[in-house]
C-alpha cells in the first residue's frame, strides 16, 4: 500500500514538473518575443526619429540641396559638421552589423527595418568607398551581405 501511494505521488510530483516547464518555456518565449519588440522599436525610434538622422537621411535620399556639399566634404578629407553627422549616421549602422556579426539581431531584422537605407549606401560609390576607408568593418559587411539579397 505505501508503495503505491509512493508510486501515485511519484506521477503527481513528475505530471506537475511537465506542466511546470512547460508553463516556464512558453513564459520565456512570450517574454523573449515582447523584448525583441521593443528592442526593436528602440532601433525605429533611434533611426527614423532622431533630427540628426532624418538630416542625413534626407540629403542621401533625394540628393537634396546639401548633397553635393557633404560628397565633396567627405572626399576633401577636411574636418567638417557635416561629415561627423554623416559618420554618427553611418556608427548607426556600424552598430547594427556588429548586432548582427554577434548574432543578437537577424538579417530579417535588418532587412525589415534599414534595407532601403543600407541599399542607399550601398550603391553611392562615394559614400561605400568612405566606408571602406574609415574602418566601419560591420558595416562594410552588412552592406555586402545585403547587397547579395540572401537572408540568414
Amino acid at each position: 500500500m505505501m508503495e503505491s501511494i509512493l508510486e501515485i505521488l511519484q506521477a503527481i510530483l513528475l505530471g506537475f514538473s511537465i506542466v511546470g516547464g512547460t508553463v516556464a518555456v512558453i513564459t520565456y518565449h512570450r517574454d523573449a518575443k515582447r523584448r525583441r519588440a521593443e528592442w526593436l522599436m528602440s532601433f525605429y525610434e533611434k533611426f527614423y526619429e532622431e533630427p540628426h538622422h532624418k538630416k542625413i537621411r534626407y540629403i542621401l535620399d533625394y540628393q537634396s540641396a546639401g548633397y553635393e556639399e557633404l560628397k565633396q566634404a567627405v572626399e576633401s578629407g577636411e574636418p567638417d559638421e557635416r561629415v561627423e553627422r554623416l559618420v554618427d549616421y553611418l556608427n548607426f549602422f556600424e552598430f547594427v552589423g556588429s548586432l548582427w556579426r554577434l548574432g543578437q539581431i537577424s538579417l530579417r531584422d535588418i532587412r525589415m527595418l534599414f534595407e532601403y537605407y543600407l541599399k542607399n549606401v550601398r550603391s553611392q560609390e562615394w559614400l561605400r568607398r568612405f566606408v571602406q576607408e574609415e574602418g566601419f568593418e560591420s558595416l562594410d559587411l552588412l552592406l555586402e551581405e545585403v547587397g547579395r539579397g540572401g537572408s540568414e
